[in-house]
């Protein structure tokens, strides 16, 4: 381990030549033992801002087993399951969150009046195309936990695997956490290496560089309204 140097150690000693003396403005100087304990300090308040594994896996297990039971049952039809899928996604999804990300830099310059009107737009349009695709896998789906967790700062990616009775290999799908008021909530999803807020963010920057974020949010209010 590397060695830790005490704080004003190499500092001089009072009452030699040029030393202002032990005066009010003296740099106070930390033993050893001090630093060790200020050091450890910092590392135990850095561990408790990270996300929490355990308590993301659980969250994620949930709701995984939640979906796996509304696309399972078997006197639900499509029509049925869709708006089941939407409340669990509405629950489950900080779609205001995921909406600013998917934004990006945009969200930095856009209006009061625009905010309002994309937020909107965006959860009707993420809580419908969320709920559509899920929908679309089907009965005879299983989900698993692969055990595999990382932890960043307030996030944790949780990896799963899906499987579909129309493919022989299972779907990875990573569940993107934070922690908030004392729960979870999802902030992105990723199929196969694909991220949800990094493939929608492309598109979104494509269009509002080009048009501006008013037809941004024309289209997505189109994009719901074909789907509905």
């Amino acid at each position: 381990m590397t060695e830790v140097r005490a704080l004003g150690g190499n500092e001089p000693a009072a009452g030699r030549s040029g030393d202002m003396g032990e005066g009010p403005f003296t740099r106070p100087r930390l033993d050893r033992r001090s630093v060790v304990l200020l050091a450890a300090s910092a590392l135990i308040g850095a561990r408790s801002a990270r996300a929490d594994c355990p308590g993301a896996e659980a969250f994620i297990e949930s709701a995984g087993e939640r979906t796996v039971a509304i696309l399972n049952a078997k006197d639900s039809d499509d029509a049925h399951r869709l708006q089941e899928m939407a409340d669990l996604m509405f629950e489950v999804a900080d779609l205001s969150l995921i909406a600013r990300l998917v934004l990006g830099r945009h969200w930095r310059s856009a209006t009061q009046a625009q905010r309002a009107a994309y937020l909107d737009a965006f959860r009707v349009y993420a809580l419908d195309s969320l709920a559509y695709r899920f929908a679309q896998l089907g009965r005879g789906v299983s989900f698993k936990l692969l055990g595999r967790c990382v932890a960043e700062d307030h996030d944790a990616q949780v990896g799963t695997e899906v499987k579909l009775p129309t493919r022989p290999e299972p779907v990875r799908i990573d569940w993107r956490t934070r922690e908030a008021d004392g729960g979870y909530r999802l902030v992105d999803v990723a199929i196969e290496g694909v991220s949800l807020v990094v493939s929608n963010r492309s598109e979104f920057d494509s269009v509002v560089s080009r048009e501006g974020l008013d037809a941004l949010i024309a289209r997505i209010q189109g994009k719901s309204k074909q789907r509905g």
